[in-house]
């Protein structure tokens, strides 16, 4: 990593990517405060601190042997609640990305369908834990515990939920972390139910 300013280059900084030629994969940049933290398939890779302020930034370039895919911007700031139709019709295969940075002792992210909840994904700080679980007709269901936490308050926390043929997959900062079995046919899902006090950054449906 580098910059360049007035047709100088700088001090190069060196990390290591393993990333195959051939393979996709997608790199993502966030902006703090001083310094630029980047991330390689879901992962952090390094912290490149300012060497220029960020407001003189105005266009990215991308150059080199390779098939360009998209570009997406983020840094939205949703307000909480957010409850918002899923865009067309979900089931296995489809995925939700949510970015939050975590304030208070729980938040939880819900697949919906109408009223009920087909997946409850909450994470608790006050217990440790990862509480999963459904809802039908005001009923909640069978509470399945996940005592392995990986999650920060006020630090920013990528949460990946996949609709796969028998379950839900749920992947924390590119990491594998929990399922839950499917309890309702999951194509009747059609919304996102989202709750806690949180920055809630990126939401994205694939």
């Amino acid at each position: 990593m580098n910059t360049k300013e007035n047709g100088q280059w700088g001090k190069e900084e060196v990390h290591k990517m393993h990333l195959e030629k051939g393979t996709p994969f997608y790199i993502r940049i966030r902006c703090h405060e001083n310094h630029f933290e980047v991330f390689a398939d879901g992962k952090e890779l390094c912290e490149f601190k300012y060497r220029s302020p960020l407001h003189n930034v105005t266009h990215v370039d991308v150059n080199g042997q390779l098939t360009l895919n998209s570009v997406g911007w983020e840094g939205n700031y949703y307000s909480v609640p957010y409850k918002a139709a899923i865009p067309g019709r979900f089931g296995p295969g489809h995925k939700v990305f949510v970015s939050l940075l975590p304030e208070d002792d729980q938040f939880s992210l819900n697949l919906m369908v109408g009223e009920d909840i087909a997946f409850h994904f909450n994470p608790r700080f006050f217990s440790k834990n990862t509480v999963n679980n459904s809802q039908f007709g005001g009923n909640w269901g069978k509470e399945e515990v996940q005592k392995k936490f990986p999650f920060e308050k006020k630090k920013t926390t990528d949460v990946l939920l996949v609709c796969e043929g028998e379950q839900f997959s749920a992947y924390v900062n590119g990491e594998p972390y929990c399922t839950f079995a499917h309890r309702i046919d999951s194509t009747q899902i059609n919304q996102l139910y989202i709750t806690g006090k949180m920055d809630l950054q990126v939401i994205n449906f694939e």
